[in-house]
């Protein structure tokens, strides 16, 4: 797969360009970095794949751009959203699809967080869901999303479901999307005026079981120290003026759920901490 990147929708002066291998392996995705972009601009793209054994067959090109992060203070505008085909709801081409993605990208956001539930791999999609107002939602439907996903190529399918939605690769080929290898909580600076704080709500957290019991420590662990003190030690090293805090589950305790009211428990006391050093 050639991918080429330039600042110009021409592609007269491509800036970038490199060959990735789109292979079975990876179910023929691929992945490529492109460093040292030039700041505050309009970054054009377009990828075309190649036949490795001969390299005579070449595909169309896809098109698509980005906008790279300031360098200089400028109005900043993005979206955020979660949950993507979940409980049965599907693609219904007669309702215009994931409309959410296509109202998302008329308001050109520079960027797009998701919170989570890109998938939903223990959910199916039917052919119909009744709704509350008597109408029949009619999904399209596919082998793996027609079964509980247990297999890689189960949850390959899960994500193969949500592109089969022209909204959703339309905004994924315009608007850049946070999303990066290795440790998922992590401060992301965009321009001079906002930092991003990702956190990580799944893989430090205790099980909770009888929070109404539990003091806090390794089973009431929501953040965990060590997620919990690099985030409390970037806030204040933090000098951007708006600081976003993205996080997959809700950043709040409910006091009423302890023992004693107006006291916290289990997870609650992490939160609570966090709440007030905030």
């Amino acid at each position: 797969m050639l991918i080429e990147a330039s600042t110009g929708d021409s592609f007269k002066d491509v800036c970038h360009a490199s060959y990735v291998d789109a292979l079975p392996e990876t179910d023929f995705t691929a992945k490529a970095l492109l460093e040292n972009l030039p700041a505050g601009q309009d970054i054009f793209y377009r990828l075309r794949f190649q036949d490795l054994l001969s390299g005579q067959a070449v595909s169309e090109p896809a098109v698509g751009q980005l906008r790279t992060a300031p360098a200089d203070r400028r109005s900043i505008s993005f979206v955020w959203s979660g949950d993507t085909a979940g409980q049965g709801w599907g693609i219904d081409p007669a309702r215009g699809g994931m409309r959410t993605y296509a109202t998302m990208l008329r308001n050109r956001p520079d960027f797009f967080v998701h919170c989570g539930d890109s998938i939903y791999a223990d959910c199916t999609i039917p052919a119909q869901q009744k709704m509350p107002n008597g109408e029949t939602w009619r999904n399209v439907v596919t082998e793996e999303k027609s079964t509980v996903a247990t297999t890689l190529a189960g949850y390959r399918g899960n994500y193969k479901y949500n592109l089969l939605d022209a909204n959703l690769r339309e905004f994924n080929a315009n608007v850049p999307i946070f999303a990066e290898p290795g440790r998922v909580y992590r401060k992301i600076s965009y321009g001079p005026l906002l930092d991003l704080f990702m956190l990580d709500m799944r893989s430090y957290r205790g099980p909770n079981k009888a929070p109404r019991k539990i003091q806090y420590g390794p089973d009431a662990y929501l953040l965990g120290p060590a997620q919990l003190a690099w985030f409390k030690r970037e806030l204040k090293r933090s000098t951007a003026i708006w600081k976003v805090i993205a996080s997959g589950t809700p950043l709040g305790t409910i006091a009423a759920s302890s023992p004693d009211a107006g006291t916290t428990a289990g997870r609650g006391v992490e939160i609570a901490e966090l709440l007030a050093f905030m």
